[in-house]
């Protein structure tokens, strides 16, 4: 039948009885479709299954056969569907339906049944085909699809959630609190209650958190913690909350259905009734697991859970699905630079209130005196100005310290000097006109400081009059009002921002989207212009500030792809312009998170000044000088750069813009941030692991070539390798390995690689450099674990060598002989370092290699992968030394990466190949 399958199809048509035969025929061999026989009398046992559907299912077929489909039914199963399936299947008809069943794991998935009647000579029906399909992708699928109305509906809360969430986690570089944050922030929006858990390395629990939406639940979600953490140490997870074995192997872009809770087999596992109840009492009706994993590893699982099924309805589980991916990412970077750097961040000094004695009661005069002395020495900032000058004539040291300027500084200026934009003539006459009245006046007015940032300030203006009753005098006390400006602004432009809310949110997600998708500083910054300025601008750019608070890297975009052309002239003179055209003069990196932003026109004038170059000017006024938002970009303790806006229309940057970027700036700063301690600590940490690999020496007769990767979720761990001559005595050869991915792992390769050498001078026999190695760390109570294999290698007088060669616990060695053959080395004859006898001598092997002989020394990390068995990968390994290339030891070893090494491997690897050159005399 295999071989009639593989028969080519004749194009004709109508097909023949046979052709129409084999179609069906290689359809229920393809794997697509699993096929089952069920005998038709009242319980419909399964008489034959084929081997797709013992893939699909998991139960191997002797524990399959005479069995009813009811063994695959679960929670969730429609029993009633299944009754009305079983009615039907008495007709001649064919009949389908799609069920929710369970694997033998106990994984559910969704299953597409056609159930077609077969019939004997007499025309009786004596058995049903039944051909699975398993639907689960489609399923999710039509639940998206169906989900569109509506999402469409509370499109812009989603959106906020998500920005909340992402915010949250972004406010800490410690990888337990910013996990914490994301369960306070998502589980009461999305569930009754519900629980995450981080993984450590080994992927065993290591973090566990129990958040309700209620907070009055908060002594039941402890009672369920504890409960929890005790019997974690004792059981498998899937085991204490059944229905997560799907989630807990699921690739990072798989969608993950809810699960109904069986209240039985709960209650079987769960070993105290007060956790118990105290779950009955938090509600278990459904459970939606959202594993938190990247290509590399399994994070976390958040798990959700609801009273009533019905609360995961679709929109629920699709905004799980953009959450996940989400913090997935912002998660794991926080985890790598902690893991870099750890830090144990202090708070800010607490601000002390004051408190006030009233002391005992006092006449008029005596009152009159302290109110002057109180607005002369105390924290509230006063002005006084001529009236018929308008220029100050004092200021209290409050105010100096509020503008920045020094009492000489501003005494004898215009009062105009602390204001940052011309008043509203208008309004400022009706205010002149009540001070003139004699009344007195509160007003805002929009104030800059000496270095040029801008705030708001609340002033109660008092006329002060000359013996003859007429008004000299303006005598205003301050009060910095930013935060509530920003406020009512921000009220005022919730009618406007209602009609494009979800737009921009959008943005929003979009640019924080943007951000945690990118590992490098530089580029992510690139990212977040690519996103924001075409949105919000004509034309922008992003500048990133160094150490030193200069610019350090400028990203430009235009929104208009005909404007490229300018914006490449612009750059060439980039220096010349960029400062003035956004006030870095002013010291921007001073700028404070509250400071409100204010859109200016541009100072066309005094940049025509500063740009020599003609065309590069008129390549900026055609990119657009009308006006300019400036964003300072903030981070936890620092300004990281700016995002600078800028349009032809003044208006272009009206109050919904302003919001806008605002909180654009609110939610990336601290994204951004962390991906740039990232990186800074994944340099060092890379700094440090080469650092930490012994330098290779140049032998005379001998060709070798090296490599050291990382993996995919580290860059630094316990993997060396170490070539170094012996004198006469010939050259050690040695590749290990240090259990671990960490600055541990480091510290320990690096003490073993030191010492080895200094061993193998010593001793130069490799078995007996071994057993004193594994005699030193016992001494010194080392309690780390590594393999390592360690040879020596002697030149003969026929251009070979001669070998020495012990292991612990190491991977074998590999040779190619000339005539082009591959064999295994001896495997290892002793445990790893660390649990080595040191009262047991390592023993060693000994073995000549003819004259152009390659030898391969490796860790584990060349060859074994979670998706295959280690033999397998042996096995690559010899086949592509077999085809490798009669070349140099660098040539061989970058056709043994090519063949075997993905882009970023799943473990950290080294690889050491070593062949003679030339003969010894």
């Amino acid at each position: 039948m295999a071989d009639s399958l593989q028969a080519p199809l004749p194009p004709e048509a109508p097909y023949s009885e046979e052709t129409i035969r084999l179609m069906v025929a290689q359809a229920l061999t393809s794997g697509q479709v699993a096929v089952v026989v069920t005998r038709a009398d009242d319980g419909h046992p399964i008489v034959w299954a084929d081997d797709s559907f013992t893939a699909l299912t998991g139960y191997p077929l002797d524990e399959t056969l005479g069995r009813s489909h009811v063994f695959l039914h679960g929670p969730g199963t429609d029993e009633e569907s299944v009754a009305r399936m079983r009615a039907r299947m008495h007709g001649d008809d064919a009949t389908t339906n799609t069920l929710l069943l369970y694997r033998k794991g106990g994984t559910p998935f969704w299953d597409r049944v056609v159930i077609v009647p077969i019939h004997d000579s007499t025309g009786q029906t004596t058995h049903h085909a039944h051909i699975h399909t398993d639907a689960t992708a489609d399923i999710v699928r039509e639940w998206t699809l169906a989900a569109e109305d509506a999402l469409a509906e509370n499109r812009a809360d989603r959106l906020e959630l998500n920005n909340l969430v992402v915010g949250a986690m972004t406010e800490h570089v410690d990888y337990r609190q910013a996990a914490a944050a994301l369960a306070r922030t998502a589980i009461p929006q999305l569930a009754d209650w519900g629980i995450l858990i981080l993984f450590d390395d080994d992927g065993r629990p290591d973090l566990l958190t129990v958040v309700a939406a209620d907070p009055a639940k908060s002594a039941v979600t402890r009672t369920v913690e504890a409960n929890l953490r005790d019997r974690m140490s004792r059981f498998p997870l899937t085991y204490l909350l059944p229905g997560l074995d799907r989630a807990l192997s699921s690739q990072p872009w798989e969608p993950i259905p809810p699960v109904p809770v069986d209240l039985g087999l709960l209650a079987e596992r769960v070993d105290s009734a007060a956790a118990m109840q105290a779950l009955y009492d938090l509600g278990l009706g459904a459970r939606l697991p959202v594993p938190l994993n990247t290509p590399a590893r399994l994070l976390g699982l958040m798990v959700l859970e609801a009273r009533n099924p019905d609360r995961f309805d679709v929109p629920t589980v699709v905004t799980t699905t953009l959450l996940r991916s989400r913090v997935t990412s912002v998660l794991d970077k926080i985890r790598h630079y902690q893991e870099r750097r750890p830090t144990d961040p202090t708070s800010p000094p607490r601000r002390r209130s004051a408190t006030v004695d009233t002391g005992p009661r006092v006449d008029d005069s005596a009152g009159m005196e302290i109110a002057v002395r109180a607005l002369r020495t105390s924290e509230l900032p006063v002005l006084v100005t001529d009236t018929m000058t308008g220029k100050i004539v004092w200021a209290n040291d409050p105010y100096c310290r509020m503008v920045g300027w020094s009492q000489a500084e501003l005494v004898g200026r215009s009062w105009q000097t602390v204001h940052a934009s011309q008043p509203d003539e208008a309004y400022t006459a009706q205010k002149i006109d009540a001070l003139m009245a004699g009344s007195t006046v509160t007003t805002t007015q929009l104030s800059r400081r000496k270095d040029g940032t801008r705030f708001w300030s609340r002033m109660t203006v008092t006329p002060v009059h000359d013996a003859r009753g007429e008004i000299t005098h303006t005598f205003a006390v301050h009060a910095e009002a930013t935060e509530t400006v920003v406020t009512e602004h921000v009220q005022a432009a919730e009618a406007e921002l209602a009609a494009n809310r979800g737009n921009r949110l959008e943005l929003i997600t979009q640019a924080v989207d943007a951000l945690t998708g990118q590992d490098d500083y530089h580029q992510a910054a690139e990212a977040l212009a690519r996103v924001a300025v075409p949105e919000l601008a004509d034309w922008g750019f992003i500048v990133l500030f160094g150490d030193d608070g200069r610019p350090d890297h400028v990203t430009d975009i235009v929104a208009d792809p005909a404007q490229h052309a300018s914006a490449r002239t612009a750059r060439r003179d980039l220096r010349s312009w960029l400062a003035p055209s956004c006030g870095l003069t002013a010291t921007p990196h001073k700028a404070r998170p509250d400071d409100l932003l204010v859109p200016q026109p541009f100072d066309v004038d005094r940049l025509d000044t500063v740009v020599p170059d003609r065309l590069v000017m008129e390549a900026l006024h055609d990119l657009g000088l009308g006006a300019q938002l400036a964003v300072p970009l903030f981070a936890r303790d620092r300004t990281l750069g700016m995002l600078v806006l800028n349009a032809h229309d003044p208006d272009r940057f009206d109050v919904a813009t302003v919001v806008t970027a605002t909180l654009l700036r609110n939610r990336v700063g601290t994204v951004l941030d962390t991906i740039r301690l990232y990186q800074t600590e994944r340099q060092a940490v890379l700094t440090l692991q080469h650092r930490l690999l012994p330098p290779t020496t140049t032998v005379d007769g001998l060709d070798t070539a090296t490599v050291y990767r990382p993996s995919a979720r580290a860059e630094i761990g316990g993997d060396w390798y170490d070539v170094f001559p012996l004198g006469e005595r010939g050259t050690m050869l040695a590749v290990g390995d240090v259990v671990g991915h960490d600055m541990a792992a480091a510290a320990a390769m690096g003490q073993l690689s030191v010492l080895l050498r200094a061993r193998s001078w010593n001793s130069g026999s490799p078995g007996t450099t071994l057993s004193i190695l594994v005699q030193a760390l016992d001494g010194m109570g080392w309690d780390d674990l590594a393999s390592v294999v360690c040879m020596r290698w002697q030149p003969t007088a026929d251009g070979g060598c001669h070998l020495e060669y012990a292991n612990l616990g190491h991977v074998a060695p590999f040779v190619r002989l000339p005539d082009g053959s591959v064999y295994h080395l001896p495997a290892a004859h002793g445990l790893p370092l660390g649990l080595h006898d040191p009262t047991v001598d390592v023993p060693q092997d000994e073995l000549d290699l003819p004259a152009g002989a390659v030898l391969v020394l490796y860790t584990d990390g060349l060859v074994e992968r979670r998706d295959r068995p280690l033999k397998v990968g042996l096995a690559d390994l010899a086949r592509a030394l077999r085809d490798a290339p009669d070349g140099t030891a660098a040539q061989i070893r970058d056709h043994l990466l090519a063949r075997l090494v993905h882009e970023q491997p799943e473990d950290d690897l080294c690889l050491l190949v070593v062949r003679g050159t030339t003969a010894s005399g």
